[in-house]
């Protein structure tokens, strides 16, 4: 029911196929094992949410997108942390617990928090910002 079994595979470059054996990624998503207990499962595993799956996505292409605008404008970077957070509430989502008590859920995935944190030698905030 909440457990995928997602696979990540070959794609098409300028119209080439690109497929390699390292580019076979398996993911194995379901629910926090609190919110599989509460589901009924009966032996529960602690898996990826798929929300956390797309932060951290979201996180990798952030770190893409100011690295290299950093590499673009001569710029060398230290160290660069990006956090992506949003408050949601599985149990809501699931229908396990009612929105009034703890949220709305048509909007829980609105407020997207971002924080991004840059260091390096001779950084100015205008750099950083």
């Amino acid at each position: 029911m909440a457990h995928t079994r997602a696979v990540t595979g070959p794609y098409t470059l300028g119209g080439q196929r690109i497929d390699r054996p390292a580019r076979r990624y398996v993911h194995h998503l379901g629910a926090h094992k609190e919110v599989e207990a509460a589901l009924g499962f009966v032996e529960p595993a602690d898996r990826e949410e798929a929300t956390e799956v797309v932060l951290a996505a979201l996180t990798g292409c952030i770190n893409t997108a100011v690295s290299a605008s950093a590499v673009a404008r001569g710029l060398e970077l230290s160290h660069l942390e990006t956090r992506v957070s949003i408050k949601w509430d599985p149990f809501v989502f699931l229908h396990l617990r009612d929105a009034e008590e703890n949220g709305d859920l048509v909007n829980q995935f609105e407020n997207l928090d971002v924080e991004i944190v840059v260091e390096g030698e001779e950084l100015t905030e205008d750099d950083r910002a």
